[in-house]
């Protein structure tokens, strides 16, 4: 399931930069069409064979000697991209909800099996581990502790593959349709990196203090509630 959903959050995170290559290709027809527009409306201009002309038959070269390209049926282009969005948005229903629901039932049935063996250590113990450590603690660290487990490796580890796969597609993307554009931008991306790798080591020293905070709170509150009686 782990392997499966792994290469669905692949293909949806390649649908991103695929869709952009699409509205690429949509924003050049809108271009060459309107750019065809503006040529023919000179009357001594025309349009045969795909190309442009002079009314005298000579080829029509623009300032760049280029020729100009003509006859964009606007319609039937634009039919076929919205065909090509359809099939891209089915494909990324269909991939994104087997990617999240592999890895989320994958992380349930791991995090059951991780409570399961937890609790089985901890019924093995001795008498005299139970005076050094609360069962409050034990509590809280038998649910929320396994919950920040499930939630690591459920849809959260889905989501890292869909990004980098994001980052690779469209990299590859980029490289295709302008590798100059491309190169500036790789030259700011390790600062971005850096920034989302600081980031990333002071969200997880926090949330192991987080954890510990929980557990002695869980602990104290556990001991006052079960202990009213004696007091």
């Amino acid at each position: 399931m782990m392997v499966v959903g792994s290469v669905c959050a692949l293909v949806h995170g390649a649908a991103s930069p695929l869709m952009l290559l699409v509205y690429g290709m949509m924003t050049n027809t809108f271009v060459d069409y309107e750019r065809e527009v503006q040529e023919l409306k000179d009357p001594n201009k025309t349009c045969n064979n795909n190309t442009i002309y002079w009314v005298n038959d000579t080829v029509y070269e623009t300032d760049e000697n280029t020729t100009l390209y003509c006859g964009v049926d606007i319609e039937a282009q634009m039919t076929l991209f919205a065909y090509y969005y359809v099939g891209i948005g089915f494909g990324v229903l269909i991939v994104s909800y087997f990617q999240i629901a592999f890895w989320v039932t994958a992380a349930a049935k791991q995090t059951q099996r991780i409570r399961k063996t937890y609790f089985r250590k901890v019924m093995r113990m001795e008498i005299g581990w139970f005076d050094c450590n609360s069962v409050g603690e034990l509590n809280t660290r038998i649910s929320d502790d396994i919950n920040k487990i499930n939630s690591a490796i459920a849809d959260q580890v889905s989501i890292f593959i869909e990004r980098i796969s994001t980052f690779v597609f469209g990299f590859m993307v980029g490289f295709i349709g302008g590798w100059k554009l491309t190169l500036v931008v790789i030259a700011v991306s390790p600062l971005i990196g850096i920034g989302a790798g600081l980031m990333a080591m002071a969200v997880a020293r926090l949330t192991g203090r987080e954890l510990k905070a929980y557990a002695k709170a869980g602990a104290v509150a556990d001991e006052v509630l079960s202990s009213i009686r004696t007091v």
